[in-house]
């Protein structure tokens, strides 16, 4: 959160949630269809608490519907959203984004579909690469520091 607050203008952020097991497809597509509602601010933050704090998963999209009726959209609007085009769409979308850039474990930053930085050395770290990535990227700086000869 704090990162997104301080990224440069000219980045966009996109959140792609993985889909490498059907539990977590069924976690995609419950974000997806927060997104197609126009509710994910409402809901993302507590379903993740859900999930990571409570130790709770949803065994169903009629779970998930439930869990959001109330918060932004019936659980009927859920369901409805949950089965449309719009969000088979944006679930494809997502899976060919995670299979263009070889995400293997998350949480990952893809920097412009070229570099895939983990979380592995550390998020303070990790997310100095990714300012430095953007840089080059940007062409601010070079991609690597040139050697002095003194």
């Amino acid at each position: 959160h704090e990162w997104l607050e301080t990224k440069p203008e000219n980045v966009e952020f996109t959140r792609v949630p993985v889909t490498f097991s059907p539990q977590w497809v069924l976690l995609a597509q419950t974000y997806y269809t927060l997104v197609a509602l126009d509710i994910l601010d409402e809901n993302h933050d507590r379903i993740f608490r859900r999930i990571h704090n409570s130790g709770r998963m949803f065994g169903s999209p009629e779970d998930a519907a439930d869990f959001v009726d109330g918060n932004g959209a019936t659980a009927a609007e859920f369901m409805a959203a949950w089965n449309g085009s719009e969000v088979r769409r944006m679930l494809r979308e997502g899976e060919a984004a995670q299979r263009e850039v070889i995400v293997r474990a998350v949480p990952a930053l893809a920097v412009n579909g070229t570099y895939l930085v983990t979380m592995d050395v550390g998020r303070k770290v990790a997310l100095e690469v990714v300012d430095h990535l953007i840089a080059v990227e940007s062409g601010t700086v070079e991609e690597t520091p040139s050697a002095s000869t003194d």
